[in-house]
């Protein structure tokens, strides 16, 4: 019952970071920046060809992989002749998808172009979309 208990400070959310099937080297990249940001306790990273899951067509695959993982926030990076360069972030609530985006990525400069010696590591960035 204490663990139902509505908490004055929630847990992190853990995330699920995927590769898709063809993937640019600027989705890459910002795969591992995202993953950077999130830290290495909250966020998994899966940087192998993932088993042709394709979350708009059947989203039963991924629900099950976050369920085995314990995420509820997955992000999959595409890349396709008609779409290029995608980023496909969402949620899921109870093992089931509750909502999903996917947003093209353009002008894409990863955070080591950022950082200098001034600035410290520890600083997370404001992403906006």
């Amino acid at each position: 019952m204490e663990e139902r208990e509505a908490k004055i400070v929630e847990n992190p959310k853990k995330s699920i970071i995927l590769k898709g099937n063809k993937t640019s080297q600027n989705v890459l990249q910002l795969l591992k920046d995202l993953h950077l940001i999130r830290g290495s306790d909250v966020s998994k990273l899966f940087l192998r060809k993932s088993k042709d899951i394709y979350p708009f067509d059947d989203i039963g695959q991924l629900e099950q992989l976050a369920v085995k993982q314990d995420c509820s926030l997955f992000a999959i990076g595409t890349h396709q002749k008609k779409r290029p360069d995608n980023l496909i972030l969402g949620r899921l609530f109870a093992a089931h998808l509750l909502d999903m985006f996917e947003f093209g990525v353009f002008n894409f400069k990863p955070i080591t172009a950022f950082i200098s010696k001034a600035v410290s590591t520890q600083i997370k960035p404001l992403l906006v979309f």
